[in-house]
């Protein structure tokens, strides 16, 4: 039953639909008031190796690692006046997202299931901090805690209900706490001790990276090619 109320759920949301057209009196954000006047220059033709489009966060990390595989000549498209993705457009309208990385854990691949099974968690969670927590800002942050990842998602919103916290069947969390479970670790909501609503996902680090690889040692001073 609560399987069939999740599968539910998932068909209800709308997807794109959810957002709204940037139409009439939402017109004036397609314009980039943060930016210097856009340059006007003749059309770039060129070769390369790897060509981003977009340089938000995933493509900053995209570039860094494939630097780290050898690949030099690449060139990333972005229309937007900066780059870094959630930084950057948090001056705008809508919830403030910063992404926090650990450094230790840009140093390897993860296992491409797991790393699936991760995004759709996050994915949930920041759905339900966009419908239910009326917040202005949320933190994803990921940390390596020795054999550990820890992966928390902060929000700066209303709070969770003690109801919802206890039996979790509430906004998709008890299908977060079996995704959790299958990957070997546990999941957890509650109030945040700052303001808000805390939720943490803790998984081995055994199962993020696959076997032929080493464990990637936790660097203190080692800078954050990504950045936050």
């Amino acid at each position: 039953e609560e399987q069939a109320r999740y599968r539910e759920y998932n068909r209800a949301r709308a997807g794109a639909a959810d957002y709204m057209a940037m139409e009439g009196q939402f017109s004036k954000y397609l314009e980039d008031v943060y930016s210097a006047p856009r340059i006007e220059r003749d059309a770039l033709t060129d070769e390369c190796d790897v060509v981003v489009i977009g340089a938000g966060f995933a493509a900053m990390l995209l570039w860094y690692k494939i630097r780290e595989a050898g690949f030099h000549d690449v060139r990333i498209c972005e229309k937007g006046g900066d780059v870094g993705g959630t930084w950057y457009w948090n001056r705008y309208p809508g919830i403030a997202c910063d992404v926090v990385v650990d450094p230790a854990l840009t140093d390897r691949p993860f296992d491409e299931a797991t790393s699936s099974s991760v995004f759709r968690i996050i994915q949930e969670l920041l759905t339900n901090v966009l419908r239910h927590a009326q917040a202005m800002a949320v933190t994803v942050s990921f940390a390596s805690e020795g054999t550990t990842l820890t992966v928390t998602v902060h929000d700066n919103g209303s709070g969770i209900e003690p109801e919802q916290e206890r039996h979790h069947h509430s906004f998709g969390l008890k299908g977060i706490s079996e995704r959790a479970a299958l990957l070997g670790g546990t999941f957890a909501i509650g109030p945040s001790p700052v303001e808000g609503t805390a939720a943490t996902l803790r998984i081995p680090m055994s199962v993020l990276f696959p076997a032929s690889l080493p464990h990637p040692p936790h660097q203190e001073d080692h800078e954050n090619p990504v950045g936050r």
